[in-house]
């Protein structure tokens, strides 16, 4: 289906990005030249943004962009890649007020880390809220594997 419709990016979960690029070749007979796929948009699993994880689907596709995001399905997209940032997750702040907490709730002054547990798959404790942003302050919240860091 992606060679015949000659598709360019391909949007799914990072396991699924993995068992895709493991069927290509002999188990699917769908070789690698025959796909156009140039950038792959993964989310709702934490192994996006795990450097492993990244290089891995990327040498099954061929050196393809991999790009990492997340979500809440009430809501739509929370943070994205930022190119320039690769593995680390960005809020969207225009829609977005993210708040980092340390493990008791209390917001950790702007430039510290909060770190979550050794577990990539735990969550970094942040607060946001759905709302627009009433400040025209720069400040960028931006999360790498299980840190997030305030900006400053």
């Amino acid at each position: 289906m992606m060679a015949r419709y000659n598709a360019t990016a391909l949007c799914c979960t990072p396991t699924y990005a993995l068992r895709l690029g493991e069927s290509i070749g002999a188990p699917s007979g769908v070789n690698l030249d025959q796909l156009s796929v140039k950038r792959i948009i993964v989310a709702g699993e934490p192994g996006g943004s795990l450097p492993t994880t990244r290089e891995r689907i990327r040498q099954l596709w061929g050196g393809a962009k991999l790009f990492d995001h997340h979500g809440m399905s009430e809501v739509g997209p929370v943070s994205y890649e930022d190119p320039e940032m690769p593995a680390s997750l960005c809020v969207i702040e225009d829609s977005y007020f993210a708040e980092v907490v340390d493990s008791a709730g209390n917001e950790v002054p702007d430039g510290s880390e909060a770190n979550s547990s050794s577990q990539p798959s735990t969550a970094v404790p942040v607060r946001c809220s759905a709302t627009a942003r009433a400040t025209g302050s720069a400040r960028r919240s931006s999360m790498t594997g299980s840190t997030l860091k305030a900006a400053s």
